[in-house]
């Protein structure tokens, strides 16, 4: 018996501007978009929390911001070179630092009344080795469901991070003993122009919009409003959390 394809789609950023802000709710109403994950401490975090509060079937996760803890740009995360980012990783302070800020930002989502469901992060920082205890500890202490985690995640091809099949085995193996749900795939959508094919079980794809905002922003929201109903009839059955 062959296993059905799934997708999820998330929409990351909400509260990153109001424009993305924007872009995410037209994307909920007009049917595409359910799943969202907030970013409490960015300039438009009230204005995410007031929108969610005029679309109650939003189901709203927390998008946890620690990559400036570790010092490191953008550009690094799509793969630049930096040869002492392990060195920046393992620093014996930044646990602990992650782990405050990680858990600030918990009590932020929770006291705006949203029930923990799904975990990520700006960046995936999350599913780095070094740090993957840290979030699912926070994950498992606090109620949350499903954590953003794949063993084809672009981030843990870095050239720098030196990841091994071991150590996804290790952390895939530590969500199932938590008790914490994780897609079978995991495809952001800049890395790619038409939608992706699917391979069996289920796959998050996840969406940065932001209307108006930048070129990048408008494309996501294009592929946003149109995938689903390309994947469907193609096959593809929506996942839910």
């Amino acid at each position: 018996m062959s296993v059905m394809k799934r997708f999820m789609f998330v929409a990351d950023d909400f509260g990153i501007s109001k424009e993305a802000n924007s872009a995410i709710e037209l994307a909920h109403r007009a049917g595409v978009v359910k799943l969202v994950s907030i970013m409490v401490s960015e300039r438009a975090a009230g204005d995410a929390v007031a929108t969610a509060r005029k679309n109650p079937d939003m189901i709203v996760g927390l998008h946890l911001q620690v990559d400036n803890l570790i010092g490191v740009d953008p550009a690094v995360w799509a793969g630049a070179r930096c040869p002492d980012l392990l060195n920046r990783i393992k620093r014996p302070e930044l646990g602990q630092e992650i782990r405050n800020e990680c858990e600030r930002q918990i009590q932020t989502y929770l006291s705006h009344g949203f029930t923990p469901t799904f975990l990520n992060s700006h960046f995936s920082v999350h599913a780095i080795p070094a740090l993957f205890d840290i979030f699912v500890d926070l994950a498992e202490t606090h109620g949350f469901e499903f954590m953003r985690f794949s063993r084809n995640d672009a981030l843990l091809d870095h050239p720098d991070l030196m990841i091994s099949d071991k150590d996804l085995k290790k952390m895939a193996d530590k969500l199932a003993d938590r008790g914490i749900d994780h897609a079978d795939w995991y495809r952001p959508t800049f890395c790619y122009f038409y939608p992706p094919e699917l391979s069996a079980g289920v796959t998050e794809i996840a969406f940065h919009p932001a209307w108006q905002d930048s070129e990048i922003g408008y494309l996501d929201l294009a592929r946003l409003l149109s995938w689903g109903s390309i994947m469907q009839s193609a096959g593809a059955k929506p996942a839910v959390i």
